[in-house]
């Protein structure tokens, strides 16, 4: 075991450790399911730092400022924009009723 700990460049105490453990436990893992495959389950426990290499975990990241939204422009009209848009407004619907009275002429 300690040699394949070794190839894998796993901290060999830990390894160690982690193989009494398992031993003690009758090869069960922390969940009580059985260890099928020592090599994978010791390498799974290195990764995510599980049982003795629990320890061995690094820090947590310190978390980056969350970004500002940009800040919105004004929606608000002018007075002289809001007669523009509704005057627009106004010619488009006449523009549509004109268009439905020639589709109705034509029946």
């Amino acid at each position: 075991m300690l040699a394949y700990a070794e190839k894998k460049q796993l901290h060999m105490d830990r390894s160690a450790k982690q193989w009494g453990t398992w031993e003690e436990a009758g090869w069960l893992d922390g969940n009580g399911k059985p260890i099928l495959n020592w090599k994978s389950t010791l390498l799974h426990f290195s990764n995510c730092f599980y049982g003795e290499f629990a320890t061995l975990k690094p820090p947590p990241q310190r978390a980056q400022q969350p970004r500002r939204a940009p800040e919105r422009r004004s929606t608000v009209m002018t007075p002289e924009q809001s007669n523009r848009a509704a005057a627009e407004q106004k010619q488009k619907m006449r523009a549509s009723l004109d268009g439905e009275d020639e589709k109705w002429k034509h029946r």
